[in-house]
This record gives C-alpha cells, sequence and structure tokens, in this order.
C-alpha cells in the first residue's frame, strides 16, 4: 500500500474502543498486509475499503436494476405487447358475443325456461364452432412451427 500523507484539514479523534479479541486480531492482520502505520490507520483503512465496497455494491445494483429494465422493455415490445394486443382483442370479442347472447336470451324470453349447459347437451351450432376454433389454433401453430424452422441456421 502506499503511504498517504495526512491531510492537514482531517482531525483525529481519540477514542476508546472496547474490541474482541478476533477482531483485534483481524485488525492486526490487516495493519501487518497492508503495511499501515498504526492500529487506528488500519482502522481507518478498512473503514475506506469498506465504504468503497459499499459504493460498488450500489452500483452493481444500479447496474443490474438498469438491465433488468432494459431486458424487461425488449420482450414487452417483442413477446408481451403483442400478446397482450391479442389477448385484448379475443377478451374483446367474447364479450360482444355475451352482450349480444344476452340480448337474444332477453328478447325471445328464453330466460324464464330450464337453463341447458354444454355438459347436458350441446347444440350442433357449437360443435361446429368448436371444431372451427380446434382447425385454426392447429393452423396458427403450424404456420409458427414453419417460421420457426425457417429461423433456425441449417444444421451440419
Amino acid at each position: 500500500m502506499v503511504a498517504q500523507k495526512k491531510d492537514p484539514r482531517v482531525r483525529k479523534v481519540e477514542k476508546k474502543l472496547t474490541l474482541l479479541p478476533s477482531t483485534i486480531d483481524a485488525v492486526q492482520e490487516f495493519w501487518v498486509a497492508n503495511q499501515c502505520s498504526s492500529f487506528s490507520d488500519a482502522v481507518d483503512t478498512m473503514s475506506q475499503q469498506l465504504a468503497a465496497l459499499e459504493g460498488q455494491h450500489l452500483l452493481a445494483d444500479v447496474i443490474a436494476e438498469a438491465t433488468a429494465q432494459k431486458i424487461v422493455d425488449s420482450l414487452k415490445r417483442t413477446y408481451l405487447d403483442p400478446l397482450r394486443i391479442r389477448t385484448g382483442y379475443a377478451d374483446k370479442q367474447t364479450k360482444a358475443m355475451l352482450e349480444v347472447l344476452n340480448h337474444m336470451i332477453v328478447k325471445n324470453g328464453w330466460d324464464a325456461e330450464n337453463v341447458v349447459t354444454t355438459d347436458v347437451r350441446k347444440s350442433n351450432v357449437l360443435t361446429a364452432a368448436e371444431g372451427k376454433i380446434t382447425k385454426q389454433i392447429e393452423h396458427f401453430k403450424q404456420n409458427k412451427a414453419t417460421k420457426d424452422a425457417k429461423r433456425k441456421p441449417d444444421s451440419p
């Protein structure tokens, strides 16, 4: 360690300390290893190094937070926003269908009759619609698999 000149503006204050023997041993080892001029110089140097280390941890936390934010922003644009838009579109369409069905049920007076749920009986219309949606999902999955295969480099 390079010897530092004492700053005349810094005034040291004498304090009486009670330390554990293990603490005294650690400071003495540091004192010898770092060629400090005195026990108090060793404690001062240890304190300065600790403060610098805490500053590095703070800097590391800031860097980690900034990096995490960039990753989230990147993923948001690439994956989350399109997914949210598609989900919102499907949700909007589903809510519109519910409103239309509610109107039809109330206007035709079917509300007073016994309710038949899909676990009791499915209408032909519902079965056909489910089949169509299943085929569309399979088609979308197939298109996605084809696009993913085109993006991957050819393996040797």
